[in-house]
């Protein structure tokens, strides 16, 4: 089950992740929600496409890596999409 401290972390990581990728991507005009969902679905995208490829994410950095480039990858495809 899930509790509140895990969603908490959740929010906060995707906050961060979110916030650097948007940083690294020049997207800066968003709000905190933004940042959060961009955080949270590019991190899942990260780490499905590492999976699939075979590598595996293991330690902070290497997963915060991963959690960054996912999330420039998903800045990337809504900006090919026409969504801005």
């Amino acid at each position: 089950m899930f509790s509140l401290w895990s969603l908490l972390t959740t929010i906060f990581s995707g906050l961060v992740v979110g916030l650097i990728a948007c940083m690294i991507m020049g997207d800066g005009n968003g709000g905190w929600i933004k940042y959060i969902l961009i955080g949270i679905v590019g991190s899942a995208l990260g780490s499905f496409i590492c999976r699939i490829i075979g590598i595996y994410a293991y330690g902070t950095l290497v997963s915060l890596a991963v959690n960054i480039a996912g999330s420039c990858l998903l800045i990337w495809l809504i900006r090919k999409m026409g969504y801005e």
